[in-house]
């Protein structure tokens, strides 16, 4: 063996690691690997009794594919036996001499030793035939190309390590391209034995050449080396590596249109049929994946959690637990079930897979867990290292068997060529981890203290960034130097390192988001922007804002109409809401109020307007709302162990049926001053409020007659009022209330806000309107508008006829529901549930109602969900419930809203069940606690922007 081979085992042996079974695997139905293997088992029955030789072979023969390499085998074990006699197998005459030596008495021991064991490898043979006739073919002789293809061989994986995965560079690419050449060009004087072997080989480097052209966003060379590898990939036999490439075609196709919902369609669908634990995984950490991407780290979180309990269980164990432990459970588990390039290959893709999951984690942790958060990111960073390690233990595999094969079949030329070591792309990841570690000392050294110094450290990172080629990392400096010069009031510095850093980033491509594959990019990207348009604010300088922020808002509407799904809507939108409120805040005070409001209504419940253009007959809709509808009927007499695999089932189904939705659904309204205005009847007046950050209200009011901004600045004092409002209203969704501490608080709190939050220059432009809409934003949607004093005596709700919207867009969309129809009336007064109270007057009230409106009048009282569920909903044109009712701001519905519910006798009717009926109702009537709540944090989130 190497003295690097050496080395490289001392090195493992330290780790724990037993690589025998995947050395063994590695080689598994290979000539290279099982002819050494069966010539030294055949070696070893040459000296035994003959029927203890034939009972050995018996034994140790399971299948004919092992007698086949057996029989193969036994050719190079004779031409050892004449070698190790001192005479050339292929040297006739001596062979012929010694042959007719026989028998004359001239023959020494030692001939006739020759003869003993050459006759034994006659009667291992016979042996073999006659147990499996079958595997009696030909023997091949020595292939003469093998040589030339390990070397070969040895050339391309330097350079295809030269390219290690956590980093590319134009150098690297192009040592790597012409490796592939040279590699090309032996495979016309290789026998076709050797074919499909050097097509994989080919398939792996074209594969590395694809992944560091997209690296260095380089797309079309990308496309290319792609398409090249699936091709040889196909023709080196392994399908699976072949579907892997076009898969990631499709992917990179997908990222660059930021079509966030064909991905999530794509891998949702192949959840609701995938049963393979391989194949579920992919598909779970695939849309861990597009939920990241979408800058929802809570689901990423959740459904990451789903694929490692996947992979825990078929074995693949969770390496942030015991790294060592897990990835030998990984080799040993692969080598179980697949061999050759499939167990290579598998052991990679398992490895990808954790790191989904544990680049997931680290992100979610950030706040909450920043030790655990830690943890995730180190076991994260040693993958790379482990599959290095991977690689060049197939490497050694290989070497071993060659040294094994030379044994038997020894060169005719020069012995083969030392092979190199290959650890440069574990330099380059551990280089690129010690620099994301600079980076993020560098933020925290600036969070404490903002000082001149760290410009320099910033620079120092950067050119480190530079010389190891990594443009993202490059940018990424640059961007912390943007927020250092922001922290020291360098304001009119950040502009042009601003411009330098969206040039690194872009490179040659146009600049919009579209240009990136990668979600971490589109954040550098954002923040670049932000940082911009924070040192013009500083400046005053509100063209500039708008001049630079308006495009990019552009772009990220047309990637957000792409994301359907409810529950990332607002992760979405997360880290970009900051450009919005620069945006309206310039426009503000520069008087470009259509511009105020343009912009605010893209943060007030955008997605549910999209939910009403869509038509509820759709083909594609009504099969997802069938199959919803079956798991919601399944899941209340699910047994304990089968209920999750449902609830997930119904969270696919909701993301594919909003993604239906919205393809079937038409374009929003433009909304604007003039349309809302129109949208208004004469007696109406509406009022708006959008927040910047959170301690400034910008708030429109509307009439038909015209419109009156004003600005409302909270002091400290004021928004610890606010937050104290929110607090009691969550105190109050508690399961056992302290009422009378609660009301008075509320009470007090919204005379003291009242008058901020809707100031005396708003009351006076809308008190001659007896009606009023109200469109709140955030924190604001539990404030109780309709509780403040009006200023002439009485409240708000007294003066005015009040109704809420989600937001003044929603005045603009035409309605589709009942508006002819009978009234139906539910009243609930006694649950089978003895922990909720009665409601005595419930079934009364319901009975009243019912009875106002004659016999276009019915009344349901006491109703079971099956009963109410039986009625036919869709005719009614008003519904009224009077019920228990649920909060989305406690327990589970914090998190899923659609977990909130209203009691019916028997049990809660959830959201995701009132989901799935088919109501058309014009109005509908909770009279029931913790009715009109919305959710205003949850999901890892302490705000939800786009309040939906």
């Amino acid at each position: 063996m190497s003295d690097r081979g050496h080395a490289s085992r001392a090195r493992y042996h330290h780790r724990m690691y037993d690589w025998t079974r995947f050395h063994a695997a590695t080689l598994a139905g290979t000539l290279q690997g099982e002819i050494p293997r069966a010539c030294e088992r055949a070696w070893s029955w040459l000296d035994l009794a003959p029927e203890e030789r034939r009972q050995r072979v018996a034994g140790t023969l399971s299948d004919e594919a092992a007698a086949r390499w057996m029989l193969q085998a036994l050719p190079f074990v004779r031409r050892r036996l004449w070698r190790d006699a001192g005479i050339d197998p292929d040297d006739t005459p001596r062979l012929n001499a010694f042959v007719q030596k026989l028998g004359t008495g001239a023959e020494t021991p030692r001939d006739r030793e020759l003869v003993r064991r050459f006759d034994a490898t006659v009667d291992v043979g016979q042996t073999v035939a006659g147990l499996f006739p079958a595997a009696a073919a030909p023997a091949p002789a020595a292939d003469p190309g093998r040589e030339t293809l390990l070397a070969a061989v040895d050339q391309l994986t330097a350079a295809i390590h030269g390219k290690d995965t956590a980093v590319a560079t134009p150098a690297s690419q192009a040592a790597l391209r012409q490796a592939i050449d040279a590699f090309a060009a032996i495979g016309a004087g290789l026998p076709s034995s050797l074919a499909r072997e050097h097509a994989w080989w080919l398939g792996m480097a074209w594969w590395a050449l694809g992944h560091g052209a997209l690296d260095l966003a380089r797309y079309d060379e990308g496309r290319r080396a792609l398409t090249l590898a699936a091709s040889h990939y196909e023709q080196g036999d392994d399908i699976a590596a072949a579907a892997s490439c076009r898969e990631r075609l499709r992917d990179l196709d997908v990222r660059l249109a930021a079509d966030f919902d064909a991905a999530a369609d794509r891998t949702l669908r192949a959840l609701l049929v995938q049963r393979d634990p391989i194949g579920r995984a992919q598909a779970l950490t695939q849309l861990a994946r597009e939920a990241a991407g979408a800058g929802d780290k809570y689901e990423a979180a959740r459904v990451a959690g789903q694929a490692a309990a996947v992979l825990r269980d078929a074995r693949y164990p969770d390496p942030e637990e015991d790294f060592e432990a897990a990835t030998q459970a990984w080799i040993d588990t692969a080598a179980e079930t697949a061999a050759r390039t499939a167990l290579f290959a598998r052991v990679c893709e398992v490895a990808q897979f954790w790191a989904v999951i544990l680049g997931a984690r680290a992100s979610a942790r950030l706040a909450d867990d920043p030790h655990g958060g830690a943890r995730a990111e180190a076991t994260l960073r040693r993958l790379p290292a482990f599959s290095a390690e991977l690689f060049e233990q197939a490497r050694q595999a290989e070497d071993d068997a060659a040294q094994r094969f030379l044994a038997w079949c020894p060169p005719a030329g020069a012995p083969p060529v030392e092979r190199p070591p290959v650890d440069a792309g574990a330099q380059r990841t551990e280089a690129l981890a010690a620099l994301d570690d600079g980076l993020t000392r560098l933020r925290e050294s600036c969070n404490a203290a903002p000082d001149a110094a760290q410009l320099n450290e910033a620079l120092r990172l950067r050119e480190r960034a530079e010389a190891l080629g990594s443009r993202v990392h490059a940018a990424r400096a640059m961007v912390d130097e943007m927020y250092v010069l922001l922290a020291l009031s360098r304001h009119a510095q950040v502009p042009a390192l601003g411009e330098l850093a969206l040039r690194t980033l872009f490179g040659e491509h146009p600049r919009r988001l579209s240009s990136f594959t990668t979600g971490y990019e589109r954040e550098l990207y954002l923040f670049v922007i932000d940082y911009q348009a924070r040192a013009y604010q500083a400046q005053g300088d509100d063209e500039a804002i708008l001049a630079l922020c308006e495009p990019v808002i552009r772009h990220i509407e047309g990637e957000r109409a792409k994301v359907s799904s409810p529950y990332q809507q607002s992760a979405f939108l997360a880290t970009r809401v900051e450009l919005y409120e620069l945006v309206a805040a310039a426009a503000f005070r520069l008087g470009r109020y259509d511009l105020v409001l343009a912009v605010s209504e893209l943060l007030k419940a955008r997605a549910a307007l999209r939910s009403l253009l869509a038509p509820g007959a759709d083909a594609s809709v009504q099969d997802v709302d069938a199959q919803l509808a079956d798991v919601n009927a399944r899941l209340p007499d699910a047994a304990p162990e089968a209920a999750p695999a449902l609830r997930e089932r119904r969270q696919w189904l909701l993301d594919l049926r909003a993604i239906a939705r919205t393809r079937a659904g038409g374009a929003l309204p433009e909304v604007s001053l003039a349309a809302v205005r129109a949208a208004l009847a004469a007696d109406e007046a509406a009022v708006s409020w959008f927040w910047l950050g959170s301690g400034t209200l910008l708030v429109l009011a509307i009439t038909r007659d015209g419109e009156h901004p004003t600005a409302i600045r909270l002091d400290p004092a004021q928004q610890g009022l606010l937050r104290d409002y929110a607090s009691c209203v969550g105190e109050s969704s508690a399961g056992d209330p302290d009422w009378d501490r609660l009301v008075p608080r509320i009470e007090e709190l919204i005379a003291a806000l009242g008058p901020v939050l809707f100031p005396a220059d708003v009351a006076a432009f809308v008190k001659a309107k007896p009606r009023l809409v109200l469109s709140p934003h955030r924190t604001l949607h539990l404030f109780a508008f309709h509780a403040i004093a009006w200023p002439g005596g009485g409240f708000v709700g007294e003066r005015f006829a009040v109704r809420y919207v989600p937001s003044l867009g929603s005045l603009l969309v035409p309605w589709r529901g009942n508006i002819d129809g009978r009234v139906l009336a539910v009243g609930v007064a006694t649950f089978d549930d003895r922990a909720l109270a009665s409601l005595p007057d419930a079934e009364k009230e319901a009975a009243a109602v019912a009875a106002v409106h004659g016999a276009r009048g019915a009344a349901l009282l006491g109703a079971t969900r099956a009963q109410f569920t039986a009625q036919p909903l869709a005719d009614f044109r008003c519904i009224h419930l009077a019920t228990h009712g649920s909060s989305v701001l406690a327990g589970s519905a914090v998190d899923d809203p659609l977990e909130s519910a209203l009691w019916f006798r028997d049990g809660p009717l959830t959201g995701w069940e009132l989901m799935a009926l088919a109501l058309r109702a014009e109005l509908v009537v909770l009279a029931a606690c913790h009715s009109g709540q919305r959710s205003i944090a949850g999901r890892g989130l302490d705000r939800l922007p786009g309040d939906d």
